[in-house]
């Protein structure tokens, strides 16, 4: 999952030719990336670094600029200049940035899965704004964030964010 206009994140790739993963190659990799549809633009960290040629052999991680993930539909391409080396594209749907935040917090016991009855955050509190956030059943409405369950709509939880855009922290 790529969270929207986020820093600190990035996309694996995987470099092959017919004789299968490509080691040792990252100087030779250069990637592009469109926002929802705009101008293929260079990434801001040229090359992407292999995580290992003898454990991971062709994997390849592409550090991404917050400005990189601004878009709601992301597509990432990459090209190496060694002949027969291929590299899919990779293509995203972004995330609001407000679920990570609450996944993020210390967590406290469980409780039943639409309970609303206490004010400690949990697990299931965690999971249900995942699953509200897919279910399309969570709003953002300035620094107010309400999650629903998404079997009947009830409100289960509504946090006050530090700031938007980007919270960093609940309340």
């Amino acid at each position: 999952m790529i969270l929207k206009n986020v820093a600190g994140q990035g996309v694996f790739l995987f470099a092959y030719n017919s004789s299968g993963p490509v080691t040792g190659g990252a100087a030779n990799i250069t990637g592009y990336y469109s926002l929802d549809g705009g101008t293929a633009t260079v990434f801001a960290t040229a090359n992407p670094t292999e995580i290992s040629s003898t454990h991971m052999a062709g994997i390849y991680w592409q550090p991404l600029a917050q400005a990189e993930t601004n878009g709601n539909a992301i597509a990432f391409e990459w090209t190496d200049s060694t002949a027969g080396v291929s590299i899919d594209p990779v293509l995203v749907l972004t995330s609001g940035s407000g679920v990570p935040v609450l996944l993020t917090e210390t967590l406290a016991a469980a409780r039943a899965l639409d309970s609303i009855a206490d004010t400690s955050l949990t697990l299931n509190d965690a999971f249900q704004c995942a699953v509200a956030t897919v279910a399309g059943k969570q709003t953002t409405s300035g620094t107010t964030y309400t999650t629903k369950t998404p079997s009947t709509g009830t409100v289960l939880r509504t946090f006050t964010l530090d700031q938007n855009p980007n919270p960093n922290n609940r309340t």
